[in-house]
């Protein structure tokens, strides 16, 4: 009976073993994790929360000194936009379950740490495809002359698309989104131009194919720089720059240049170490406002990183070709020049781009 006693004894040693190394590996995975939550939603909680009851950064006159400069009674052009707008829900573009889309917002104003509002003079709409791992920037020019909607208890009248945040934030801008293009934007997220600084000097810069005329441009302001035409890796300031330049060739080709430093920072964004995210996050996140809370960044995090090395990136512009004139809203004395656009062909122009064009991609 001793004999055969011992066997069981030593296999239930072997369980209890086998068991405790078990539960030390859960209790590491738990701790793992544990810690992986505390540090990500540390990261989160870095990021300002947009409150639509801080008030504009502008005072009243200067707000209503933007809403005089482009409806002077006198104004050269006094026409204004006649296409019929967005009323129902099912005619927004690309609004299926499939696709997100966020609006990243530039301010012309610094706001670390802040709630303030300026200008939008950057508006790139972000639409990803999940289906079709697709990923379009689609910038929409500051100067568009649009409808803004009545709002807070006021009518805004016309004034350009780059208004409307500031004078009632994401909401107001949202809704002009809508009844102007189609487009709902799900969530909002800004920068200010500090942000943008940081964040590329944080990545070692971006490398930018520069033209000949745009590095003159940019030694013009600096020649201590000594830039020259070709692939050339820009410091943050000197890419704050480059998105600015609209004096050698306007505003439609400054939309280019903001969306070749999207491309190229996603691009650096894929090869980046752990250590190297961490601390891009550390550095860019007190510079970020958004409506996203932190179960939804995690979310849409968790869905999109998987996929981010096969994401395929497009790029679009609002107002398409031959779609708009320029419109002096000023006086002769005091010219506001704007973009007066054919809303309906630049509907139809995102829809297929956005909406049925990603959806086939999809099927």
């Amino acid at each position: 009976m001793a004999g055969t006693d011992r066997p069981k004894k030593a296999s239930r040693g072997w369980l209890k073993v086998l068991l405790t190394i078990v539960v030390v590996m859960l209790g590491l995975i738990l701790l793992v994790l544990l810690a992986v939550t505390i540090y990500w939603n540390t990261m989160l909680n870095k990021i300002n929360r947009m409150d639509e009851t801080v008030a504009a950064t502008l005072s009243e006159v200067e707000i209503q000194e933007i809403m005089d400069e482009v409806n002077d009674p006198n104004a050269e052009d006094t026409t204004y936009p006649t296409d019929p707008l967005v009323t129902d829900e099912e005619d927004y573009i690309a609004n299926e379950d499939t696709i997100l889309n966020i609006m990243l917002l530039g301010q012309d104003i610094s706001t670390k740490g802040t709630n303030r509002r300026g200008r939008t003079d950057t508006m790139i709409l972000c639409t990803i495809n999940t289906e079709a791992k697709t990923i379009t920037f689609t910038s929409f020019l500051r100067d568009i002359y649009v409808k803004l909607p009545d709002f807070d208890g006021k009518q805004w009248g016309y004034n350009r698309l780059n208004a409307n945040y500031v004078f009632g934030g994401a909401e107001m801008l949202d809704q002009c989104m809508q009844m102007n293009f189609g487009i709902d934007p799900e969530y909002f997220v800004v920068v200010d131009f500090d942000a943008f600084i940081a964040i590329i000097d944080m990545m070692g810069g971006v490398e930018i194919e520069l033209t000949d005329t745009e590095a003159w441009y940019l030694n013009l302001g600096t020649p201590s720089w000594r830039l020259k035409g070709g692939l050339t890796r820009l410091t943050g300031e000197q890419a704050f720059r480059y998105a600015q330049i609209r004096e050698i060739d306007g505003n439609f080709q400054r939309s280019v240049r903001h969306r070749n430093l999207l491309n190229s920072l996603m691009g650096r964004f894929k090869q980046m170490t752990p250590v190297q995210l961490h601390e891009l996050l550390s550095t860019a996140l007190p510079y970020v406002t958004t409506d996203m809370t932190n179960d939804e960044i995690t979310k849409y995090a968790l869905m999109l990183i998987p996929m981010v090395g096969e994401l395929e990136v497009r790029n679009f512009r609002i107002p398409i070709d031959g779609s708009y004139y320029h419109a002096n809203k000023g006086t002769a004395e005091k010219p506001r020049s704007v973009l007066a656009v054919d809303l309906e062909a630049n509907r139809e122009a995102l829809r297929q781009f956005l909406g049925d064009d990603a959806l086939s991609k999809a099927g």
